[in-house]
């Protein structure tokens, strides 16, 4: 009996109850599976688990042999990381999250934003409304020119 009090199994058959899952379960897979991204992920996923098993295996046969592989793998990538590598701002397949990186330099920013405003407020001030308004205007012109550029 469930918490109504109604026993269920006296209304279904055994393969009922099944083939309600089924159906179930069915749903649970395609309201999660909506749009080309879940399904690249969920793939993603059953392919790293189907082959886990065989990578931790042939790793452990290599003993200290792989160690020293990944080892100096770890210290080519460290040295050839960029800002690129380090700011990452997410929502692709292999990092769907910012960085933690860019997550700090996200806080940093907003928490400065006082800061930030009262700096542009004083440079604009040193260089003058007429340069301002001059920068703006080359600005507008520009992305007007490349529009323009696009459509021909």
């Amino acid at each position: 009996m469930d918490a109504h009090g109604i026993d269920f199994g006296s209304y279904l058959s055994e393969s009922e109850r099944h083939e309600i899952a089924v159906d179930e379960f069915r749903n649970a897979i395609r309201a999660s599976l909506k749009t080309p991204n879940d399904v690249d992920r969920f793939v993603g996923n059953v392919a790293y688990g189907a082959i886990e098993g065989v990578v931790n295996e042939a790793l452990s046969d290599l003993g200290e042999t792989a160690r020293v592989v990944i080892a100096d793998k770890a210290a080519t990538i460290i040295r050839n990381m960029t800002p690129y590598s380090v700011f990452s701002n997410g929502g692709s397949h292999l990092r769907p999250q910012p960085s933690v990186a860019q997550q700090i330099l996200n806080d940093a920013v907003r928490e400065g934003k006082p800061m930030i405003q009262k700096r542009v407020h004083r440079i604009i001030g040193e260089i003058g409304k007429d340069d301002v308004r001059w920068a703006l205007k080359r600005a507008i012109d520009d992305a007007f020119s490349q529009a323009d550029e696009k459509e021909n």
